[in-house]
């Protein structure tokens, strides 16, 4: 292909190309990273240039990527403290604007299993039903602060608390088996 039969403007590209002697994959690839071209006087000047800015950009992209995940991880820290206020509302547990999202978890952990435990020793279904359904919504709440999602310990968790519901409905067991099978 001859330099007539090129436009004005690969005329002038394939001009600048010929001049310094790089070719043409190397120059495209330094502009495609923001490299003058002509900042390279060899081929091996491109390659270094063009290696340092992979670099940087790699690096840029790493910083963007860490920011982007301590901003989703805040995010969801947040929307935790604010479900765990919003259950420690619901319960009737006090909460400061000072507690943290574990501080308040950890207060709903221990309110509920302590009514948990009432509703046990006073065979009181309807109690431990609803202080049953608060448990699961503060492991929700609680997976959600730890940024996991279930994991097989809820899922036993889970199962474990539905054959204790089913042995206390059906009356199984002495008391102080259920007490100390709750959790």
């Amino acid at each position: 292909m001859s330099v007539n039969n090129l436009s004005a403007h690969g005329r002038a590209y394939y001009s600048s190309a010929s001049q310094s002697e790089l070719p043409l994959s190397l120059i495209n690839k330094m502009k495609s990273l923001g490299i003058n071209p002509d900042e390279a006087g060899s081929v091996a000047e491109a390659y270094n240039l063009i290696k340092e800015a992979q670099k940087n950009q790699n690096v840029q992209n790493a910083q963007n990527s860490s920011n982007d995940e301590a901003k989703n991880n805040n995010e969801e820290s947040s929307a935790a403290r604010d479900e765990a206020v919003e259950l420690a509302n619901k319960i009737g547990v006090k909460v400061s604007e000072n507690d943290s999202a574990e501080d308040i978890i950890s207060n709903l952990r221990s309110y509920i299993e302590k009514m948990l435990s009432y509703a046990v020793d006073t065979y009181d279904k309807a109690l431990y039903d609803k202080f049953s359904e608060y448990k699961r919504l503060l492991k929700d709440i609680e997976t959600k602060e730890s940024g996991g999602t279930f994991s097989d310990t809820n899922v036993f968790s889970f199962m474990d608390m539905v054959a204790q519901q089913n042995k206390f409905a059906l009356n199984l067991g002495n008391k102080e088996d259920k007490i100390d099978k709750i959790g």
